[in-house]
């Protein structure tokens, strides 16, 4: 696990890119966790990726809590899920859904040595990237 794995106290079932839309809400949970009783507290069941958005899913929420969730959420989507950019984001449209730029599914292409196809949100097209090209 990593850092914010602990911090939050279960395994993130998604890519680092998305660790600063994550780390507030663990941060306020984790606060709010030490002000109250184990009954009262708040328990994170499941932070993970589904469908290109992130998902973040606790025992009890507070207003606050909603809300912070419900931007995080949103973010996702314009947010690069490896590397973190919110520039030239897309997703990739050949199987699992997953939110990224366009360097990223470059690379990816070219780790995996496999075309890739990817919908460009600017754009609203879909691209096939070609493994081998360069960035």
């Amino acid at each position: 696990m990593n850092t914010l794995s602990e911090k939050a106290g279960l395994a993130i079932e998604c890519l680092e890119g998305w660790n600063r839309l994550i780390e507030p809400i663990v941060d306020y949970i984790n606060d709010y966790n030490e002000n109250f009783p184990e009954e009262d507290k708040i328990h994170i069941k499941q932070i993970k990726e589904k469908f290109g958005g992130l998902r973040f899913y606790t025992d009890k929420k507070t207003e606050h809590l909603k809300n912070m969730i419900e931007v995080a959420e949103h973010e996702s989507i314009h947010t690069c899920e490896i590397c973190g950019s919110k520039y030239d984001i897309g997703q990739t449209a050949d199987g699992w859904i997953t939110t990224c730029c366009r360097k990223c599914i470059q690379e990816l292409a070219n780790k995996e040595k496999r075309n890739r196809r990817w919908y460009s949100q600017a754009d609203k097209i879909v691209i096939d990237i070609k493994y081998g090209d360069s960035d």
